[in-house]
């Protein structure tokens, strides 16, 4: 994401949401996936897209 303020507003509604589901950001390019504290993760459109288990290797090492 271009800078910590549009990544603040895209995390926003996930931050709010209170439910217990999974919660992902899909990103441009090709960012590894990184889980944040709050377990939103974020990963890059090209690995999103090429590895069907990338939810559950990202889950795996937080």
């Amino acid at each position: 994401m271009p800078d910590q303020e549009k990544m603040d507003q895209e995390l926003l509604p996930l931050r709010k949401s209170g439910d217990f589901f999974g919660k992902m950001v899909i990103t441009s390019g090709y960012s590894s996936p990184r889980v944040s504290g709050e377990g939103i993760v974020q990963v890059g459109v090209i690995p999103f897209l090429l590895d069907s288990s990338i939810l559950d290797k990202a889950l795996q090492n937080h």
